[in-house]
């Protein structure tokens, strides 16, 4: 029996040429919860940034931030993953010494860069995730857990990747491509999210649903007891999972009627 669902948001709940959520998919959310059916939005985003994407139903859904560095309802933390404070560091420093890399870094609920003087310096990089970064001259000074960093790459994250992952990965880091140019290194990941939401709600991972469309999104279609790609998903993906999505709505829709919707 389906009790809860997971969505990961930009390119699947949320197309990349949209800035605001379909009235249709807060129905449907209303409708899943009069069902006894919990749904997560699960994303790198910041709570702040989910919170005001889903203001008609923040009061009814879980969110999952920070690639599941962190779990929030209701206004409520319910679990955090963080980095060790000294690994975090080190990763800060080493992609803040890159010149194909700008840095952001989560932390206690804020965003921080640190001064940038390349000539690559973008502030609508910054602008396009929060209205709310605040400049940090160091990683020494950033307050608080630090939940995830991350970092825009010029060259594309798979550079980035194929040159730094392996390497944090041996150290404890859990790494993610999210996008062609942003790369994430967190804690956690979105499968591990996923376990955890599950113990705070009592039930069975093979009890939940899950939608992505991209190489972050892995660890959580992996936990859930059933998976779909979104049809502009990577090949590999594709490849990997049976059930394809070409519109989130549609597949929620058909999740609604298998619980009596």
């Amino acid at each position: 029996m389906l009790k809860l669902i997971l969505s990961d948001i930009d390119g699947t709940l949320l197309p990349f040429d949209r800035q605001a959520l379909s009235g249709e998919l807060f129905e449907l959310i209303r409708a899943f919860h009069r069902r006894g059916v919990a749904f997560c939005p699960s994303s790198g985003r910041q709570y702040s940034s989910l919170h005001r994407l889903f203001e008609p139903v923040e009061d009814l859904v879980y969110f999952m931030c920070e690639n599941g560095g962190g779990l929030y309802h209701q206004g409520r933390t319910l679990s955090t993953r963080p980095l060790p404070r000294a690994l975090a560091e080190e990763i800060i420093t080493r992609l803040y010494a890159r010149p194909d890399c700008e840095v952001l870094i989560s932390a206690g609920g804020t965003l921080y860069i640190l001064p940038v003087q390349r000539h690559i310096q973008n502030n609508t990089v910054y602008l396009s995730v929060s209205s709310m970064v605040h400049l940090a001259q160091s990683p020494r000074e950033i307050p608080g857990e630090i939940l995830r960093v991350s970092a825009y790459c010029h060259e594309g994250s798979a550079k980035v990747e194929a040159e730094m992952g392996e390497e944090w990965r041996r150290r404890g880091a859990r790494v993610a491509v999210s996008t062609q140019n942003w790369i994430d290194f967190t804690a956690s990941t979105k499968g591990t999210g996923l376990l955890d939401l599950c113990g705070v709600l009592g039930i069975d991972p093979k009890e939940t649903a899950a939608l992505g469309d991209n190489f972050n999104d892995l660890p959580l279609l992996e936990a859930a007891g059933r998976a779909y790609v979104m049809e502009t998903a990577p090949q590999a993906m594709l490849d990997r999972f049976p059930l394809h999505c070409r519109r989130a709505e549609d597949t929620l829709r058909l999740l609604l009627e298998e619980c009596g919707g």
